[in-house]
């Protein structure tokens, strides 16, 4: 039993570290609310950046740069979280169409920013895990629209 004592808060971080799912930021729509996000896009005149990504994964790599994107991006466009799986057939025809290119890439998390009437695809954002690379992506992709 004394042998067991010291390893216990060990595997509650273990355990803790599992589970290192992110919340999503005040502002940021969910797809249920498409509808006031498009309307706030247009009242703006900002393009909505639909962000494809999963924010109960385990994946720190996943997790920190969907945060990373939303910080980022919410100030130049109107953030729409979709989840990966659960959204997916209630995302509009242009943006799912966007997200399968190969400019878009195969992992998680990814964008398409498109104008309010998700008529013109603006960018196409994939998921890059190196910092330095992200960043350079990101501030080229911002000035491209």
């Amino acid at each position: 039993m004394k042998k067991l004592v010291p390893v216990f808060p060990l595997l509650l971080m273990v355990a803790f570290a599992a589970r290192a799912e992110f919340r999503l930021p005040a502002g940021v729509y969910r797809m249920d609310e498409l509808g006031d996000a498009r309307n706030r896009a247009a009242r703006m005149r900002k393009p909505i950046a639909f962000l494809l990504s999963d924010e109960s994964s385990s994946c720190p790599v996943t997790n920190k740069v969907s945060l990373e994107a939303i910080k980022k991006f919410r100030l130049r466009t109107v953030v729409v979280y979709a989840h990966s799986k659960n959204d997916w057939n209630s995302l509009p025809e242009t943006v799912r169409r966007a997200f399968r290119t190969s400019e878009a890439g195969r992992y998680i998390p990814k964008l398409v920013i498109i104008d309010p009437d998700f008529k013109d695809v603006l960018a196409i954002v994939p998921c890059v895990s190196d910092d330095r690379d992200r960043a350079k992506l990101f501030r080229e992709k911002l000035r491209s629209f």
